[in-house]
C-alpha cells in the first residue's frame, strides 16, 4: 500500500504523521516546538523526523513522497521557505534538502493553505462542498458564484450563504 508523510509545523508544535491515499491517518507523533527562527526550525524538523522514522516507523514501507505545511510565506512551485515573519527571513530550499535526506520527494506550502487542501479532499470539507455545490446551489443562473476556492456569494444581497440555508 502507498503511504504518504505529512509534517505541519505550527507556531507552538510539530505533528508528524503518515497516511493512505484515502487521507487515513495510520500512525502519528506530536513534538513541542516552541518559538524559533527558520534556521532552527529546520533543524527541528529533522531531528524530528529522525526521531520519528526510529521510534513510529513506516506503516508497512517508506512513504512515496512527503508534504510540508509551514508557517509564514512559502514559494510551493519552488519548494522555498522564505520567511516566518517579516522579522525572522531567511530563504530557505526545504523541499530540496528534505527530499535529498530522506530520500522521497518533498512538497511545501504555507500551513493553513495545506490544511485547507486536506479538508477539502479528505476531511469535512468533502462533504461540505459536494453537498451544498453539487445538491443545492448549482444551476441557479447567476445569483450564485460557485468558485471552488471561495465561500459561496449571492451576487445580489451579498450575504454567505445558498438556498440550502448553510450559512458559508
Amino acid at each position: 500500500m502507498e503511504t504518504y508523510l505529512g509534517l505541519d509545523l505550527g507556531g507552538t508544535k510539530l505533528l508528524i504523521g503518515e497516511m493512505d491515499s484515502r487521507g487515513n491517518i495510520l500512525r502519528y507523533k506530536k513534538y513541542d516546538s516552541g518559538y524559533f527562527n527558520q534556521q532552527a526550525a529546520l533543524e527541528i524538523i529533522k531531528s524530528s523526523l529522525d526521531d520519528y522514522i526510529r521510534t513510529v516507523g513506516w506503516y508497512d514501507q517508506k512513504p512515496v513522497a512527503m508534504g510540508v505545511g509551514l508557517i509564514g510565506r512559502v514559494d510551493p512551485n519552488e519548494g522555498v521557505w522564505l520567511q516566518i515573519d517579516p522579522s525572522r527571513t531567511q530563504r530557505i530550499e526545504l523541499a530540496k534538502e528534505l527530499s535529498d535526506i530522506y530520500g522521497m520527494p518533498c512538497h511545501i506550502d504555507n500551513d493553513v493553505k495545506s490544511a485547507t487542501r486536506a479538508e477539502r479532499v479528505w476531511g469535512f470539507g468533502q462533504i461540505y462542498i459536494r453537498k451544498c455545490r453539487y445538491r443545492h446551489c448549482r444551476g441557479y443562473g447567476d445569483k450564485w458564484e460557485t468558485n471552488p476556492w471561495q465561500s459561496f456569494q449571492c451576487r445580489r444581497s451579498g450575504t454567505r450563504a445558498c438556498r440550502c440555508e448553510h450559512r458559508h
